[in-house]
């Protein structure tokens, strides 16, 4: 009979990558015979069927593997220290301090102390799992010795199956630029901004920037990001927050270009979104995302504005071009698939009850 294999994460929300990667994970330990559940904790209102506070998982059970997902400074740290489980850390990756540097103290706190905590937990990790090289060498340099690389488990399919699919902005005389993620500094949202100035002033004035993402409204660099919209006199960019699955999809199937100008990544699961979509993708060659796109998309490593505005509109303009990239990203979307994500997870379960 199998061990339970139980995940512990510290906050679990609708509509976010973690969330999203913990769910999946549950249901392909579930369809592998395993009993599994999700402990957190913070449990949003609408995830109160998905996960259980982490105060209600039974101590008692020490023969469960338990599987913590690492991504900032959080308390289960100390409570899994003195359990006698194994350990299986998922280590999202933290975006370091120096980006919230006189714009949000409590995240570098978060992001100074998560990292301590990396060296904290890691003597009672069996193995490690990064979603990245890149990942992995952080986790190597902290001095854990056993460690995996595999891609997210994440259902795409599932993710984007809904009822119905309405058209948020469908118009066929206008392009559309797409970035999906949380409106934080270490995305770079200000240099979005910038490249569409040039490509919607001086290019094509009939275009659209969608950034779709969480954001406080009262939070610095989001006020800060609002002074450059006036100040570059920006038409047509749009920020949205707590979209909806079907709303989100929606945005994607309308998009005529994904644009990220990311400074840190683990991972980055909206690129393997755009690719499902058949989105084309444009992006800053900076942290994991190089090895997340593979030989797909379009990758840029200096940030020359007006040269990445004119880089959008050669795409938009040959059809060949475009179809080649978005032909490289389904390619490389096959690497990525879930079952094979599956088969590396289940295989660390193998040798760990073997």
């Amino acid at each position: 009979m199998k061990n339970s294999v139980h995940q512990f994460v510290s906050s679990i929300s609708p509509r976010d990558a973690v969330g999203n990667i913990v769910i999946a994970t549950r249901d392909v330990l579930r369809g592998a015979g395993y009993t599994s559940e999700i402990f957190a904790e913070s449990v949003h209102e609408e995830m109160k069927d998905e996960a259980k506070h982490f105060t209600k998982y039974n101590k008692k059970n020490s023969k469960d593997i338990l599987v913590y997902h690492h991504s900032f400074e959080s308390s289960l740290v100390d409570y899994l220290l003195p359990l006698k489980n194994k350990i299986i850390l998922i280590y999202h990756n933290i975006t370091p301090s120096h980006f919230f540097i006189g714009l949000d103290d409590s995240t570098i706190k978060g992001s100074v102390q998560g990292r301590k905590q990396l060296d904290t937990i890691r003597t009672r990790v069996e193995v490690g799992i990064a979603f990245s090289k890149y990942s992995e060498e952080e986790l190597k340099r902290n001095g854990f010795k056993n460690t995996v690389v595999m891609p997210p488990i994440f259902n795409l399919n599932n993710s984007y199956t809904t009822k119905n699919n309405a058209a948020i902005y469908k118009d066929n005389d206008y392009t559309n630029i797409l970035s999906v993620g949380r409106i934080v500094p270490h995305k770079k949202v200000e240099d979005i901004l910038k490249i569409f100035s040039y490509y919607n002033k001086c290019i094509n004035n009939k275009s659209r920037l969608h950034i779709v993402g969480k954001y406080e409204t009262a939070s610095l660099y989001y006020r800060w990001l609002q002074n450059i919209v006036s100040f570059l006199e920006l038409e047509n960019v749009n920020f949205l927050t707590d979209v909806s699955n079907e709303e989100l999809m929606s945005y994607y199937k309308n998009a005529d270009l994904y644009l990220s100008m990311s400074e840190h990544e683990g991972f980055c699961l909206p690129l393997l979104e755009s690719m499902y979509h058949g989105v084309p993708i444009l992006a800053y060659a900076a942290a994991a995302i190089p090895e997340t796109l593979g030989n797909s998309g379009i990758l840029v490593k200096e940030k020359k504005f007006a040269e990445i505005a004119e880089i959008i509109h050669l795409i938009m303009e040959d059809h060949n071009l475009r179809d080649k990239i978005v032909k490289s990203q389904l390619e490389r979307l096959k690497a990525l698939d879930l079952k094979f994500a599956a088969s590396q997870l289940l295989n660390c379960l193998d040798r760990l009850e073997g």
